[in-house]
């Protein structure tokens, strides 16, 4: 099948999608015009020549890590609405200054929305419309606090099309655990990290006892221990965001040993990930990467992947952090 550009029916119908707020909500994929994603010809949209292969990427990631194909919502699918919310940014004459970070936040709100059995259809279009928002926010430099973001789940919730069938309370009680990706920074082994770091967390943000929470005190507290603090920086990520916890330590110095020969503080772990994703990286060096994981349940490890992708500038010192998490004392 020959390359094909949008066509303009597509486009009226994602136009006649949005609501009278002006919010994005459920838009037909062009599939319904009888054309595949894969025909498209996106570099007539975008002159950033990866956008359609980091979509690509980012959905069949966050796909495989919250099983969302199990309620029919497909990598392609996810990588659909990515774009397109990239390109309905751009449409209003906004700017989208990173791309990467703009998908990769997109498709995972979406997919780990659709990955719910619970959900129900106008609570998962809600998420969709609330992931919307909170991508337009990044995209200004904006990095929503809980509490903005429970403000526009409620606007969203108030102001839906079909006072009849609008989302269930339960859809802005549940907003509360959402966090935009590349709001949760974790710094590397020289420098430690605090509220502010992590994207305006405020304290009636952090659970008493969670691992953030006990993170925290190693940075804030009276009796600071940055070392110990370091330690529970993956947790503390990992726990708002759903990916696997370092529960007790299980490595041995060996196989700690092995793992930092293989990966060291120039490696690119970025770069691991996406050689992981496309199933073109060696044996020994998947090991190192996953060795604070134990088992070899694939959803997990696309969640650790997908934490790590979310966060290309800390990715080595989270990476190091769960190490050191997983590190059987002496």
């Amino acid at each position: 099948m020959s390359r094909q550009t949008i066509s303009s029916s597509a486009a009226t119908a994602r136009e006649n999608a949005r609501h009278a707020t002006g919010e994005f909500g459920v838009q037909p994929r062009a599939e319904a015009d009888g054309v595949a994603l894969l025909d498209y010809d996106w570099s007539d949209v975008d002159a950033n020549a990866r956008m359609f292969e980091v979509a690509q990427k980012a959905a069949r990631r966050v796909v495989r890590s919250t099983g969302s194909a199990d309620r029919g919502y497909s990598a392609d699918d996810v990588a659909q609405d990515a774009l397109v919310a990239v390109l309905e940014r751009r449409a209003r004459g906004g700017r989208v200054d990173n791309v990467h970070a703009y998908i990769n936040t997109s498709a995972s709100n979406l997919a780990a929305r659709a990955g719910r059995a619970s959900v129900r259809a106008e609570d998962f279009a809600a998420y969709r419309a609330l992931a919307g928002r909170i991508a337009e926010k990044q995209s200004q430099g904006q990095e929503p606090t809980t509490e903005e973001i429970r403000e526009m789940a409620h606007d969203i919730r108030e102001n839906w099309h079909d006072a009849r069938h609008r989302p269930s309370p339960e859809f802005v009680q549940n907003v509360r655990g959402w966090e935009v990706a590349d709001s949760d920074r974790v710094l590397d082994d020289h420098s430690y990290f605090d509220r502010a770091s992590l994207g305006g967390v405020s304290h009636n943000d952090v659970a008493p006892g969670s691992w953030l929470d006990r993170a925290l005190d190693g940075v804030e507290g009276e009796e600071r221990n940055l070392r110990e603090a370091r330690k529970m920086l993956w947790n503390a990520v990992a726990e708002r965001q759903g990916a696997p916890l370092i529960e007790t330590p299980h490595l041995g110095h060996r196989n700690v040993t092995a793992a930092r020969r293989s990966i060291t503080p120039d490696t690119d772990v970025q770069a691991l990930v996406a050689r992981w994703e496309d199933e073109t990286l060696d044996v020994e060096t998947e090991n190192a990467l996953f060795a604070p994981w134990p088992g070899e349940d694939i959803r997990d490890r696309a969640a650790v992947a997908n934490l790590l992708s979310a966060n290309p500038d800390y990715s080595y010192g989270m990476w190091d952090s769960a190490l050191r998490a997983a590190t059987k004392p002496r």
